[in-house]
């Protein structure tokens, strides 16, 4: 009786826990399902991302190898035209005509090279027609000096045999005229000599004698050889070279004609009192001689100029003397024994030129 009078309530609360728990049961079905496909999801997206990393990767790095190859296949395309031009280039300039250039583009470097090709044939006619025009041009002031040194040297030996009145005496105004011959013929004389020497120099034609001498009697040489023209100008000359220096080897004739040339400008260009001071020195396993004097020295500008033919300073053009050949020679004359030259000077404080010759090793 009492089961039949039982709350209805129960009944209902039995029927709603029977309900949660099948839908609890059906709720962790649906949770398990979707953390199975979530898991599964995560699994193709990291799948996904290895695939896509591995692609770029592999896009990436493929990119970068193509793009080295291009650079190296477009660098060699152009770097090597470059590098077979650039050693061209500078044998040209060096004054070799005697190859050309190849490259095989078709660009701006293939018309680069043949425009170098044209200019090296181009360079190498001009250069040849420069060397047989001086050489005829050596040949002839050659030709033309020694042509002209045998009657000077007759009109000049004729010339001193009259003013010595060997063959009479002569009055006082063919005295003067006589003087004046001599003075012009072996001025003129001079120039010929020196034009001579130079062509010579630069035909190749100039062989050194070359051997041991005494630098010191050379340089006492040149000193007796201006001694007159320095006592008519008041200007004194010293002299200074050590024993160290006494011998050197060289041409003694060539290296005397520098030594006059030197010597005879330092006497010219110096004032009335002045002084030219004439010193040798070893350095550095050289020896180093100068001519120092205190004339009015040279401008900066000037002082490769002088070394050129036929160039003069001011100073000189002023004195209408000179024919701007001595230095020009000295210069080469000193370069063909192996040494040096070159001036020390300023405005107003006189003028040192130096030259350098190979010392004589001592003896063991």
């Amino acid at each position: 009786m009492d089961e039949l009078i039982r709350d209805p309530n129960d009944s209902r609360r039995a029927q709603a826990m029977g309900l949660a728990a099948d839908l609890n049961q059906l709720a962790s079905k649906l949770a398990n399902a979707t953390t199975a496909k979530a898991s599964l999801l995560i699994a193709d997206n990291a799948r996904a991302y290895a695939s896509s990393r591995s692609l770029y990767i592999g896009v990436g790095v493929g990119a970068i190898g193509l793009a080295l190859l291009l650079g190296f296949v477009l660098s060699w395309s152009v770097v090597g035209p470059i590098q077979r031009i650039d050693p061209r280039l500078a044998a040209i300039a060096g004054g070799d005509f005697s190859g050309h250039v190849d490259v095989e583009n078709r660009d701006e470097l293939g018309a680069l090279a043949a425009n170098v090709n044209r200019t090296n044939d181009e360079l190498r006619r001009v250069y040849s027609e420069l060397e047989q025009t001086s050489r005829h041009k050596s040949e002839f002031l050659a030709s033309m000096s020694h042509e002209l040194r045998t009657p000077l040297n007759a009109i000049i030996g004729f010339s001193e045999v009259l003013r010595e009145e060997m063959f009479g005496p002569v009055n006082e105004k063919q005295a003067e005229y006589l003087d004046d011959i001599i003075s012009s013929g072996s001025h003129l004389l001079s120039l010929i000599n020196d034009v001579l020497d130079l062509s010579k120099v630069e035909a190749g034609q100039v062989e050194l004698e070359v051997g041991p001498f005494s630098l010191r009697e050379a340089l006492e040489r040149g000193v007796v050889m201006v001694r007159e023209q320095a006592t008519e100008e008041e200007v004194q000359i010293e002299v200074s070279a050590g024993p160290e220096v006494d011998v050197v080897e060289g041409d003694e004739r060539r290296i005397k004609q520098v030594i006059f040339n030197l010597l005879s400008n330092a006497v010219k260009f110096t004032p009335a009192g002045g002084e030219v001071d004439v010193s040798a020195i070893r350095v550095n396993g050289e020896v180093r001689v100068s001519v120092a004097d205190t004339g009015p020295g040279i401008a900066p500008g000037d002082h490769e100029r002088i070394f050129e033919e036929f160039q003069q300073t001011d100073a000189g053009l002023e004195r209408l003397e000179g024919t701007g050949l001595g230095l020009a020679l000295s210069k080469r004359l000193v370069e063909l024994h192996g040494g040096r030259i070159w001036l020390e000077s300023e405005l107003g404080k006189g003028s040192t030129f130096v030259f350098t010759l190979p010392a004589r090793s001592a003896a063991p």
